[in-house]
């Protein structure tokens, strides 16, 4: 088992954060039927940022022989949902967009919604969604967080960005910013 904090022995070294991270990342790995399509996969590629309006596509994915199913999604909170496809609804006391129940070959190889997203938003915005085949829940796969203009896949992802996000801040540490000073003898240099 490694250890990366508290006292760890004489002569031990303490392991960069990433070693330590290992394990919990390979743990958190998304389920592995996601890449066999055997869980609907939720697609977030139109994001371009906040304010803009986006599709949601969910591929469905449906095991054969599936004889009846319905799905759910919910956008983050403060988001606004606007057309939504294949009959569903939007439950507005639950917060959650709603398809089905579909039977045999009337269920959808997509469902989708569109999303406009708020003009300020701050960490990742993410979405939690539910499929049910016969009976059987299944999480929607794919894209889960947007931190900004980056999707996040899965759990990884999530746990990717999040990472991301404290490396990117830990860099900052220690740095000044230009004074007005600086700034004045900058524009002085540019100008003709």
């Amino acid at each position: 088992m490694v250890r990366c904090t508290g006292d760890l022995g004489a002569g031990v070294k303490r392991l960069p954060l990433l070693s330590c991270a290992i394990p919990f990342l390979l743990a958190a790995l998304p389920y592995a039927g996601e890449a066999s399509g055997q869980v609907p996969v939720r697609d977030l590629s139109g994001y371009v940022g906040p304010g803009s309006q986006f599709a949601v596509t969910i591929v469905v994915n449906a095991p054969p022989g599936t004889g009846v199913a319905g799905l759910e999604d919910a956008p983050p909170a403060g988001w606004t949902v606007g057309s939504i496809s294949d009959g569903g609804t939007w439950d507005s006391l639950n917060q959650k967009v709603k398809w089905g129940p579909y039977f045999d070959a009337s269920i959808p190889v997509e469902v989708g919604f569109d999303v406009t997203v708020p003009q300020q938003i701050s960490g990742p915005q993410c979405f939690s969604g539910l499929a049910s085949f016969d009976g059987q829940d299944a999480e929607i796969g794919g894209a889960v967080c947007l931190n900004q203009s980056v999707p996040a896949t899965s759990t990884m992802g999530v746990i990717i960005m999040a990472l991301s996000t404290i490396a990117a801040a830990s860099i900052g540490i220690g740095r000044r910013s230009a004074g007005p000073r600086s700034r004045r003898a900058a524009s002085r240099d540019t100008t003709l």
